[in-house]
């Protein structure tokens, strides 16, 4: 649909270059190229590995539009609610669009057919058409039967608003008070009484989620539809003399002008509003470390955020005239995360999920036509989804051309820092390798990886699994990657993971906790890990470094003596039929540190000698581990499945993980353990694994002076965070 609201007062993104912060000399100085699509570094720039990013201006770096963002985004001026209806996602002057796939049924009647029976189809036909008997339908049944129209959870308040305002003129004053009274009781929001601006609620978990709202980035009150269906209430009965003061208050509240903990501010100029809330989770790549990387990335906390807020932001458009989606990074970038982010069978995460994409063909056809493309290659390939088929037909465009990411010419190596995650395949489609290791350069204290863990798919078969867990209280202990513990104790824990339930995250100030607002985030250097220390490459190669060292922790969260661990991880991709992935580990530990390293498997390794192989149906991956000199131990299995390095058992360890058929799906069920002979403070491990079908025959590695050579490449780790490859 296209974004523009003539006629009225139209608030251009033009007038909130404030939400920007200018001046040249502002901009930090780093080797972060965030013109790269992807978020990569400059080939052949590193930065620093031993610290936090610390920008030059206190502000962790992000451009939007080609301006510095601030993150303390100020209403723009002069804005105001428009006074005549419709204004809730359509107006007088997109009427005729909206016609026009009312008009076209072969295009659209999926959406229609979906939602012939509710009576906001009916209002909109009156809005569309002037169809009356269809309008006082619908406003009879908002009068008489609010509870018959479900859509689906609460977003039902959503559409007895639409009724309201694409119907208004049908209501007198005495049925608009009734009307706005009806929908505020369903959901239990208490209706204010004449002249009362203050909002009460009765019951306010039923809604929000919690009992106030204060813009944490990453907290599930955020996204729930409480905080967000009073601000759309406003909207809709704003100036037609239904409780004024209090629609004035909530939208002075939505403006942040006014603190009100239970409004979803769309500014608020100290700590960030809506549009600073959901850039400090995207950044300049998409993503959210508010949901899973297992089960799909937008179920849970996504799945609520990503399917309610756009229907807010749409509504505050059209109301307004003054654009989000344009300045919105966790929209526009979405579907470029996703088409990276999309593991092997695995799903969106939800059904209303999947009809936000499609909205997104419609939002940003003009703004972001290469994202419009990609959101409908993502719908195509993934189907449509159900539950908001109205907002669907309004919002998106069936016409946008479906467009893959090889078509768009995306690269198949990318570094996502909204997403904490590095990515390099093959090529894109479902039977290409899919190499995925996880980073930590962002940390709110929500929902964190650890860092450092890898995992390879190829040709839809798992073949080593990063194991990294979802919500919870322990950090990741079976994964691939560098196991750290005290030596004491049993390795309880490989790298501090989730912080979900109040685990340390990655500062070491125990006063520095879960962040509260979009402003800390980026300003607060606690918050901010390492950056790659190394992300470069060619079309038929890639490397990347992450240094872990930050993340160790032992069983009481305190900090573990760990000068460095820094994984390097070479794709080295199919050259005569031949697929290599080099992962080079330099650990440097202090006393009373433990260590070894760890990889996850689905089916039992099978080892001879320092080589190992694991066939998961059609697929192998054949394992070298070329230093040190160590003993390749083989963990789990059937109803042992948690089994650690000892023999000890960590069954119900890390929220979730069980030896279960569903946690082994995610965790899988053999760890290979490398047992160094002679455990030094300084260790390099260096394995090579090639990739095939089973049974192939794996190609000889060699390793001499930090070279390693494998089926005609070279690769030369001789100096750290300045790896080199090529070809013999």
């Amino acid at each position: 649909m296209k974004r523009s609201y003539t006629g009225f007062a139209v608030v251009a993104v033009a007038t909130a270059a404030i939400a920007f912060v200018a001046g040249e000399a502002f901009l930090p100085q780093l080797a972060f190229d965030s013109t790269v699509e992807g978020g990569q570094f400059k080939s052949g720039t590193a930065a620093s590995s031993s610290s936090a990013v610390a920008p030059p201006n206190g502000i962790i770096p992000l451009e939007i539009n080609g301006r510095q963002w601030s993150f303390r985004t100020p209403p723009p001026k002069g804005i105001k609610v428009r006074a005549d209806h419709p204004r809730l996602l359509i107006t007088k002057e997109s009427l005729p669009e909206v016609q026009a796939k009312l008009d076209n049924f072969a295009l659209y009647g999926n959406e229609m057919k979906a939602i012939v029976k509710q009576p906001a189809l009916q209002a909109l036909f009156y809005a569309v058409y002037g169809d009356a008997v269809a309008g006082e339908m619908a406003k009879k049944a908002l009068i008489e039967t609010p509870d018959s129209m479900n859509t689906g959870d609460g977003t039902d308040g959503f559409f007895w608003c639409l009724v309201y305002d694409w119907c208004h003129d049908l209501f007198t004053p005495a049925e608009r008070e009734f009307a706005m009274r009806r929908i505020m009781e369903k959901y239990r929001l208490e209706f204010p009484a004449p002249g009362e601006s203050e909002f009460k609620d009765k019951v306010v978990l039923e809604m929000g989620g919690g009992y106030s709202y204060d813009n944490n980035p990453h907290e599930p009150g955020e996204h729930a539809i409480g905080f967000q269906l009073r601000g759309v209430i406003a909207l809709a009965f704003y100036g037609d003399g239904v409780r004024d003061e209090w629609c004035e208050n909530v939208f002075q509240a939505m403006l942040g002008r006014k603190r009100d903990k239970k409004i979803y501010p769309i500014y608020e100029p100290l700590g960030g509003g809506l549009l600073d809330g959901h850039n400090s989770m995207a950044l300049d790549s998409g993503g959210s470390q508010a949901g899973n990387h297992s089960h799909g990335p937008l179920s849970g906390y996504n799945e609520m955020f990503f399917s309610t807020a756009s229907m807010l932001m749409s509504a505050w458009e059209s109301a307004t005239g003054d654009e989000l989606f344009s300045r919105d990074n966790f929209y526009r970038k979405l579907p470029h995360w996703l088409v990276y982010d999309l593991d092997v069978e695995q799903s969106i995460g939800s059904a209303s999920g999947m009809q936000v994409l499609r909205q997104l063909t419609g939002i940003y056809k003009e703004i972001d036509p290469e994202m419009a493309s990609l959101a409908a290659w993502l719908s195509q390939k993934y189907g449509e989804g159900q539950y908001n088929e109205l907002v669907t037909l309004i919002l998106g465009d069936k016409t946008v051309v479906p467009k893959s990411p090889e078509e768009i010419g995306l690269p198949t190596s990318a570094f996502l820092r909204g997403a904490d995650r590095w990515y390099s395949q093959t090529g894109w489609s479902e039977n290409d390798t899919r190499v995925e290791l996880t980073t930590r350069s962002v940390d709110t204290n929500r929902y964190e990886p650890a860092a450092g863990l890898l995992s390879i798919t190829s040709d839809k078969e798992k073949l080593l699994i990063s194991g990294q867990a979802k919500k919870g209280s322990k950090s990741v202990v079976f994964g691939s990657g560098i196991w750290l513990w005290p030596t004491d104790n049993s390795p309880t824990h490989i790298q501090e993971s989730s912080t979900y339930w109040g685990g340390r995250h990655l500062s070491r100030d125990e006063r520095v906790r879960r962040a509260s607002n979009p402003y800390k985030v980026a300003t607060q250097s606690g918050y901010w890990g390492v950056l790659p220390t190394e992300d470069h490459g060619e079309e038929n190669y890639h490397v990347f470094t992450v240094d872990a060292s930050r993340f160790a922790y032992d069983g009481k969260k305190s900090k573990l003596d760990v000068k460095k661990n820094k994984r390097t991880v070479a794709h080295l991709k199919p050259v005569d039929g031949r697929e290599f992935i080099v992962v080079y580990d330099r650990v440097s530990v202090g006393d009373g540190v433990s260590q070894l390293w760890g990889g996850r498997f689905m089916n039992r390794p099978e080892v001879s000698g320092d080589t190992f192989m694991s066939t998961n149906n059609k697929m192998a991956i054949h394992g070298t581990v070329l230093a040190p000199k160590a003993v390749l131990d083989v963990r789990g299995g059937p109803g042992k499945a948690t089994k650690g390095p000892s023999g000890e058992s960590y069954d119900g360890v890390g929220y979730i993980f069980k030896d279960d058929d569903s946690s082994r799906a995610v965790f899988g069920s053999y760890s290979l353990f490398i047992k160094p002979d002679y455990v030094s403070k300084q260790q390099v491990y260096c394995v090579v694994f090639e990739i095939g079908a089973a049974g192939f025959v794996p190609a000889k590695a060699k390793i001499h002076d930090h070279i390693v050579t494998v089926g005609g490449w070279r690769v030369d780790f001789n100096t750290e965070d300045a790896t080199k490859v090529s070809r013999q």
